[in-house]
């Protein structure tokens, strides 16, 4: 009578044992853990662009702010002379 091994029993019928199951399943597993990763820095970057463009807003309105009241200030003494 044959007799086979559970290990073998799960080769023959799933292509897998434990001795391979690492092999089999890493390139998987790596590139599982590549698209999250890849996703969670798209995700980041765009949040970090987000933040750039309204840090750059701000400093544009502080910017014409301050060349506004400058140029009222410059005028004002301008005019005064």
């Amino acid at each position: 009578m044959l007799q086979f091994s559970a290990d073998q029993l799960n080769f023959f019928f799933f292509g897998i044992n434990h001795s391979n199951i690492d092999t089999l399943f890493q390139p998987a597993i790596f590139a599982i853990v590549e698209r999250v990763l890849n996703e969670e820095y798209k995700t980041e970057n765009s949040n970090l662009k987000s933040r750039l463009a309204s840090i750059q807003h701000e400093q544009a309105l502080s910017s014409a702010d301050y060349n506004s009241t400058n140029f009222t200030t410059v005028t004002s003494h301008l005019l005064n002379i």
